[in-house]
């Protein structure tokens, strides 16, 4: 138990000093570090607090270490200094709009009067045609900029998580080669590109783009007034791949399963996460959320809350020390963490209210899940957003259960068959497109009520803050309770 308690507390140390560079200096923070001691020598577990506090600062010096400064070797100290030419390659997967497509190009030679060498990422945003893929060499050129900041959004914080630092807005680009970078990638975002384009031949618009959504993050065709009315109505979450849609689809995969035994349905469930990320293109928002969502498969047919809570810390700490700047600035992996908190220590608590339910195709277990997803994403979807849905309850209880599992799992199921026939995956995808169509009327019905939401710019991280310490210590005196029965 007690070397449990200690590897709980070091993830978290790690995971808190990470967090708390942006707002500490060097000195404040290693002037702070021996106070706990104080603390600890008193109460003779100093011990203890040392390794914690080791934790803490590997975690401070982690996110120091990760702050990026321009060298003169860098593209990005040539930012707002006029016009720039350069060759590079498409190094990331290339993101296609309705009418543009932006393009993360990895940097490699500057051409002035002379060729110099040069290196880091800078993003396109160019015309939709001619399409440009992953491993294309491009000649690019245009005005250098830094990444703006706005009222509400800071563009310059959003590319810092993929560590671009520089931007062309109208750029003259053209391609020169083919075929770098990584082999494997490059098949599988072709694999994905050939996928979307089969869901859009199965599923009418805006049924296509929203099932690509659900299932490969992909937002590039939803119309801006529905993708509105989804924040209006507090179901936002659901349009991209997280780990709380992942959750849900093993969930209702589980419940489908369960009479040939548990085992049998954790095995198939497991596999069908891993199938699916490799699928759609493992993107690192995909793996991050099938890992959070094969965490929560582990800890709601285990129950193992102790074990649970390592894997869980120690998958956030490994994300958050390759990338430090994903707890910052990525509400997606904010979410897709929080989301499968909710789901492994809030849905087992609201159960026993629920016995009396049935549990049709997963329809209970839906319920639980979103309820308790809900609760732990709130305030990030408050300061994300500055929003407050008031239909939110009402419009998440009305498609929880096997709507938008059915809605991935056909779809998926439907872009596959795609490949063979679009005829048959268009019968395959039938119930899909119900779901789906379902999920609309509901956002369409709920978003047109009067004062469906409400602006929310009081709150602050103040609130954040005190939100998140009042849940954790009564998760905390809750599960107390329950370790003799849990561990």
């Amino acid at each position: 138990m007690i070397s449990r308690k200690i590897t709980l507390f070091s993830l978290l140390a790690i995971i808190i000093g990470i967090g708390l560079n942006p707002f500490l200096n060097t000195n404040i923070f290693l002037s702070l570090c021996p106070l706990p001691l104080l603390v600890g020598l008193f109460r003779k577990k100093y011990h203890y607090l040392i390794i914690v506090i080791v934790c803490l600062a590997l975690g401070f010096f982690r996110a120091e270490f990760s702050d990026h400064h321009a060298s003169k070797n860098s593209i990005d100290s040539y930012n707002d200094s006029g016009y720039i030419k350069f060759i590079g390659t498409v190094c990331e997967e290339p993101d296609r709009r309705i009418k543009n497509q932006k393009l993360t190009i990895c940097s490699e030679e500057l051409i002035r009067p002379e060729i110099k060498k040069i290196s880091g990422k800078v993003l396109i945003n160019t015309d939709k045609y001619p399409e440009y893929n992953y491993g294309d060499q491009l000649q690019v050129s245009g005005q250098l900029e830094t990444p703006g900041e706005f009222d509400t959004f800071s563009y310059k914080n959003y590319l810092a998580r993929y560590h671009v630092y520089s931007i062309i807005y109208r750029p003259y680009a053209t391609r020169i080669g083919t075929g770098k970078h990584n082999v494997i990638f490059r098949y599988l975002f072709d694999f994905k590109k050939k996928f979307e384009a089969r869901l859009n031949e199965s599923y009418p618009e805006p049924y296509g783009s929203f099932m690509a959504g659900l299932i490969t993050g992909s937002r590039k065709g939803i119309p801006k007034e529905l993708t509105e009315q989804f924040v209006t109505t507090g179901l936002s979450h659901i349009v991209a791949i997280s780990g709380y849609n992942i959750t849900i689809l093993v969930t209702v995969i589980m419940a489908l399963l369960r009479s040939f035994g548990k085992r049998f349905a954790v095995i198939t469930s497991a596999v069908t996460v891993i199938l699916f990320t490799v699928a759609v293109g493992a993107s690192a928002a995909v793996v991050r959320a099938c890992i959070m969502g094969l965490i929560s498969l582990l800890a709601l047919n285990y129950g193992r809350k102790g074990d649970v809570s390592i894997a869980l810390l120690m998958t956030a700490a490994i994300m958050i020390t390759i990338n430090p700047k994903i707890l910052y600035f990525d509400i997606g992996f904010q979410l897709s963490f929080l989301a499968t908190v909710g789901l492994i220590y809030l849905s087992p608590l609201f159960e026993k209210y629920t016995k009396h339910l049935p549990n049709l195709i997963g329809l209970k277990e839906g319920l639980l899940l979103t309820v308790s997803a809900q609760i732990t994403t709130l305030p990030i979807m408050l300061t994300g957003f500055e929003r407050l849905s008031l239909v939110a309850p009402l419009s998440n209880m009305l498609i929880s259960g096997p709507f938008i599992p059915f809605a991935m799992l056909f779809g998926f199921l439907a872009g596959i068959t795609g490949f063979i026939s679009i005829f048959l995956a268009k019968i395959i995808g039938f119930i899909g497109y119900v779901c789906l169509s379902y999920i609309i009327f509901i956002v369409r019905l709920t978003a047109n009520i009067p004062h469906a939401s409400i602006d929310i710019f009081w709150f602050n991280k103040v609130f954040l803050i005190l939100y998140y310490t009042s849940l954790i210590w009564f998760l905390h005196k809750y599960w107390k309770k329950q370790v003799p029965t849990t561990t």
